[in-house]
Formats: structure tokens, sequence, C-alpha cells
């Protein structure tokens, strides 16, 4: 018999008549750890490759804190965390490990060459890999252990089967520090590749349909974009020091030629300084969202053009839908919100302040209405936003520590997996139940369930139109209640001053009248005139 035959998983499959709660849960398929590589430290961004199926890639970082890192600054510069490739068919050794000058705190795939990779540091620089020669390796790691024997074989044994070290790869450029980022670069995108910027910020239509611009950012409040192609400011070196560079290049055959003239001299094309607000605070960006625009446009200025206060931490996730381009998810602190591009009145949906702190998020690759929320106490929240908006459809423990990332990937149409890191350096990889990728028995395909969910957003942006409307009515509401208490209040006051007026008024015909009867009785000479000079003499 066989022994990990799972009778409950046979028994709800001939029940798919009938969807449970417990149907959408995330099941534990491996974990990827190494206690020399991830010992006291943290996963701090993941990628799946894009072309070699089975190959997972995580930037590693120091687990400190600022007092920390300064105290042992030493010793950090002897050794820099890695980024490490791990295959599906060996969970103990990493097959290829790139070094890095600095902490890597993003990184990304080309998307005209899976073999070149850009990272972002701590220190603000940008780093260039090429991994060409491993391709091969990577292609044999991935088809080269049985799955099967490696569940099969205890642990110790694993360790003695294979006790090599990981290939580590030598990076090929790195930018100038001098002109870089003053802090850590927190995300990073490659540009796509049907269009590219010049000095002047206009875009226009890229011809090679090679993707070779990065657009980066960093909390020291600047948006940088840089160009892989050499630059005329960037050739212009004293025959001394091209030939210095040159014998350093030669001294070390490992590292590829591809980018030797971005090596240490190489600067942003367009540098964007986000201003202060109208507070004097700054604006400090942490990540990125890139709108993809198939017309000739150009940056018309650096000012935000609309700013909400919603979040009451670090914002950690900014993505958009992979179903609607123009509905993008925010995480920070203790809430998360939806937002659709160009409603400025706020966003669609937000949460109610959580009991632990949210960390990261990303959107369901097969769900137009999924999405994944991780937690600082180990625990994904599964939200679906056509069952409820108010709590999580599940709650799932991953593991004790805060969870730092969150990548789904799709390996089969059978077989959906999430990439789950957390801070003590474990990466978990979880198989998405059935219920969670895949439609409903009565549905064929995901567009009844995507037509759903952008009904739900279009009533979310009528009800924001209708709340506006309904403060301006009450903004005019109470203008003219204040105006209408203002004219009652000058009509009372108006209404004391005319009868004053009018006594005023009324006293002074009387004067004037006493003195004309007096004026007629002296000329009938029935009262006799003053005397002027007497009353001169007598004044």
């Amino acid at each position: 018999m066989n022994a990990f035959f799972d009778d409950w998983k046979a028994l709800a499959e001939e029940e798919s008549g009938f969807v449970g709660k417990s149907d959408v849960f995330l099941k534990e398929y491996q974990s990827f750890t190494d206690l020399h590589y991830l010992k006291d430290r943290t996963i701090s961004s993941i990628c799946w490759h894009p072309t070699i199926y089975g190959i997972i890639v995580v930037a590693v970082t120091e687990r400190l804190s600022y007092e920390d890192r300064v105290q042992q600054s030493g010793r950090l510069l002897l050794w820099k965390a890695p980024i490490l490739f791990w295959s599906f068919a060996d969970p103990i050794h990493p097959q290829l490990m790139l070094e890095c000058p600095e902490d890597i705190y993003c990184f990304e795939f080309s998307p005209s060459d899976p073999n070149i990779i850009a990272g972002g540091c701590m220190n603000g620089q940008v780093v260039l890999w090429d991994i060409s020669e491993y391709e091969e390796r990577l292609k044999n790691a991935k088809s080269g252990a049985s799955k099967n024997t490696t569940i099969n074989m205890p642990s110790f044994m694993l360790e003695q089967q294979v006790a090599k070290e990981p290939h580590t790869v030598r990076y090929c450029a790195v930018s100038s520090i001098e002109y870089g980022h003053k802090a850590v670069i927190t995300d990073m995108h490659w540009l796509p590749d049907f269009f590219e910027l010049n000095r002047m910020g206009t875009a226009f239509e890229n011809r090679a349909g090679v993707s070779v611009q990065l657009v980066t950012c960093s909390p020291d409040c600047t948006i940088y974009f840089w160009d892989l192609r050499a630059q005329r400011a960037a050739t212009l070196q004293p025959s001394l020091e091209k030939k210095k560079e040159e014998k350093i290049v030669a001294a070390l055959p490992d590292v590829p030629t591809t980018f030797k003239h971005l090596d240490l001299s190489w600067r942003p094309l367009i540098k964007v300084t986000l201003p202060k607000t109208h507070t004097g605070a700054e604006y400090s960006p942490t990540k990125i969202s890139l709108k993809e625009e198939h017309y000739h446009t150009k940056i018309q200025g650096q000012k935000p053009s609309n700013v909400h206060i919603t979040h009451d931490g670090l914002v950690h996730t900014v993505q958009r839908s992979p179903f609607f381009k123009d509905i993008i998810l925010t995480v920070g602190g203790w809430n998360f919100a939806i937002w659709k591009e160009g409603v400025t009145s706020g966003p669609l949906l937000e949460s109610s302040c959580a009991a632990k702190r949210y960390t990261v998020g990303h959107w369901s690759l097969s769900r137009p209405g999924v999405f994944f929320i991780g937690r600082e106490d180990g625990n994904i929240d599964i939200w679906d936003i056509l069952e409820k908006t108010h709590e999580p459809s599940q709650t799932q423990n991953v593991c004790i520590a805060m969870i730092t990332c969150i990548k789904p990937w799709i390996y089969s149409s059978k077989q959906h997996f999430l990439a789950i890191s957390d801070d003590f350096g474990t990466l978990h990889i979880l198989e998405v139940s059935w219920t969670l990728s895949h439609p409903s028995s009565n549905e064929s395909h995901w567009e009844p369930q995507r037509s759903s969910v952008l009904y739900y957003f279009e009533r979310e942006v009528k009800h924001l139109e209708f709340v506006e409307q309904r403060k301006e009515f009450r903004e005019q509401e109470r203008v003219a209640l204040e105006h209408e208490k203002m004219m009652k209040k000058m009509k009372a006051t108006g209404g004391q001053r005319s009868r004053e007026l009018m006594e005023e008024k009324t006293n002074q015909d009387y004067l004037e009248f006493l003195e004309l009867e007096k004026s007629v009785l002296i000329r009938l000479g029935l009262v006799k005139a003053p005397d002027k000079f007497s009353q001169s003499r007598t004044g």
C-alpha cells in the first residue's frame, strides 16, 4: 500500500460539488534554508527564474538593527550577504551564489535576457550580473536529482551525498557611489522593451526591442533612471586610468566583460527629486509601480498629482493587479488599501486596523479577486473580495517569524505555488489549493469571476462618487445655513440700528421745527431777537 496516500484529499475530490472553508488552504510543498549562508540573516527579495522552471532566487541580508549594523561594520566589510539560487531538485545546497558588494534589498531579471540581473544595494549603488555561462548548470540542476529520492533519503545522508560549495559569480559592474542614491535602494524595475527615455525625460519607441533601462527609488527622496548603454560622460576617462582599469579586469578572468564600460563610472540618466510637502515633510519613495503606456509621453514635472495619507506605517507593497492594470494594492502599517488609477477621492477599499502589523502583500496570478497579505506573526491572510471584504476568507500560519516576501508562480495548469520567506532566512514553497487557483465547478473559465470583480470595482467607484457628491452637497448646505444665520443676525442688528436712526431723525426734525418757530415769532415781533453784542460781551 502507499503509505503517503491522502484519503481525506481523495474523499474531497469525490465530493467536488461541495466547496467548504477547508478547501481554501496553502499546503507546505518544500522549504529551503542553509545554516551557513542564512545564519542570522533574513530574505529581502524573491524572484522565480523567468525561463528555467523549478529555480527560485533569493536575496539575503543581515538581520540587524541600525545600531548593530554600525557597531559591526568592520565585520560586515569582510563578507557580504549573497544572492542564492535554489532548485526544487536539491533543497539542501544552493546551485549558484551571486557575490554582492553590499546587502541587496531588491533585484530583477531582465525581461529581454534572463541571464542579466540587476540589483539595488543598501549603500545606493546599482549592481549588474551576467550568468550566461551558468545557464546550462541551472538547467541540469533542475533535472539532475529525483524528487522521490530526495524525500525518502534522510537529511544526514543528503548532506553527505553532495558536499560541494555553490559556485560564486562575481558582479560585472557597479554604479558610481558618488552619483548614486544616498540611501538604500528599496525598489527597482526594468522599463518595458517597447519604449525608452532620453535625458530630457521624453519617452519614445524602442525600435531594438531590448530592455536597456532601469528605474530605482530610495528613501532619500529620489527616483533615478539608468541606461545600460555607454554614455559619453563615462567614456571620457584619462588614458592612464583606462589602462589601469584594463589591467584590473584582466586580473579577474571569471568576471564577464558584458558591462565593463559601466563599472564604477555608471551614472543615472535622469534624476527626479521629490519636493517637500506643504507641511515641510519629505516624500520618501519606497516602492514603484509602472503603468505601461503605448503612446508618446513626457515627464511633465516632479510634483505628485495626488497625495493620500492612508497607511499608518511604512508602505511595503505597491502592486498592480495582473487582471486590471489600473487597480493597485498597497500594504503598509496595520492596514491595506485597493486603489483605482484616475480616482483621486481615495481608495476603493481600505481595511480596518489589524491586530498584527502587515508586512507584505501580493495579488493572486489566477483569481482576480484574491490576494495574500503577510503579517509580522508569521500568518498569511487570504482575502477574496467576492466572498467578503471586512475580514480575510482564511488565515493560515506558515512560520513563527515575520513574513518578509510573497511571490506566486504558476508551474502548470494543475500546480500553483506561493513562495513565502520569513525573517529567519527560511524560504517556504506552498502549493495553492484547487479552490484558490481554479474556477468553481459551474464555471469553465475565469471570465465570470473577472466580470464580477470588475463590477465590484465599478460599484465602489460609483459609491465614492456618491460620497463625494454628498460631501459637496453637505458643504453647500453648511455654507447656505451659515449664510442664513449671518443674514438673520444682520437683520436683527439692522433692525435695532434702524430704530436708533429713526429716533435720531425725529429729534433732529423737532430741533429744526423749534428753530423755524422761533424765527417766525421774531419776524412777527412777538419775541425779541437776542442782542448779539450783549451776548458776546457777556460770553
